[in-house]
């Protein structure tokens, strides 16, 4: 039913309603990214106080501070310490005061035992990372700033993109569809992922958006993923 030029319209409709509901989430994503700033320290393990809650979560002390701590980055202060992290959880899953206290007992002992520094990476009282202290940090705001700026050149559009409180991604297309073959429409784009906190590998990944499905679907393919350390 229909012509080639038919389908190309719907395809650049699809492509437009694509954008237009992403753009919206992409630049509150950047907002966030760019006003949320960490606050970085090296701490000497021993320094460390994991102090229980009534209902067995933990918090921690830093020179007679507290903070909370996000599950990932106890995760990390777990794996620093030598404690196995299905001991952790298992205590921390009972929510009572005694699997707290024993939870908060193991770290601090084991962490008081270790000679080790390491980087603690908090935002608004939260400790989002506990880190090696060699860990080469790669600011997401800078890089973000760059990349959105330099798709603004080169036509691009910020057109998705997720926040959490330990890992953030953003998808940049060139908003123009292509037809790579008769029939066959594409739009093409970066994946941008990374995370301050030790959360995953900072990655860049060429991918495309296919444009023919005319019943609303549209599916993407990745076409190539870098791992980013230090080659950046």
């Amino acid at each position: 039913r229909f012509t080639a030029s038919d389908a190309r319209e719907i395809c650049r409709q699809k492509m437009d309603a694509y954008l237009e509901r992403g753009r919206v989430a992409a630049a509150g994503v950047v907002e966030r990214i760019l006003t949320e700033a960490p606050r970085d320290r090296y701490v000497p393990a021993s320094s460390f106080r994991f102090v229980p809650s009534t209902n067995g979560d933990l918090s921690v002390e830093i020179t007679s501070e507290s903070h909370r701590v996000h599950p990932h980055a106890l995760d990390q202060a777990a794996e620093r310490a030598g404690l196995r992290l299905g001991y952790l959880h298992d205590l921390i899953g009972r929510n009572a005061p005694w699997a707290g206290e024993l939870a908060a007992t193991n770290l601090n002992t084991l962490l008081g035992h270790t000679d080790a520094r390491f980087l603690v990476r908090e935002v608004g009282g939260t400790i989002r990372g506990v880190l090696s202290d060699s860990y080469r940090r790669i600011d997401s705001r800078p890089t973000i700033e760059a990349l959105v700026t330099e798709a603004d050149k080169a036509g691009g559009l910020i057109v998705d993109g997720t926040y959490t409180e330990t890992r953030v991604s953003l998808k940049v297309v060139h908003a123009e569809p292509v037809e790579v073959f008769p029939g066959e429409w594409m739009v093409f784009g970066l994946d941008y992922s990374n995370s301050d906190y030790g959360d995953g590998a900072h990655e860049i990944a060429a991918f495309l958006l296919r444009l023919w499905c005319l019943n609303g679907a549209v599916s993407a393919r990745q076409v190539r993923k870098v791992h980013l350390g230090r080659r950046l």
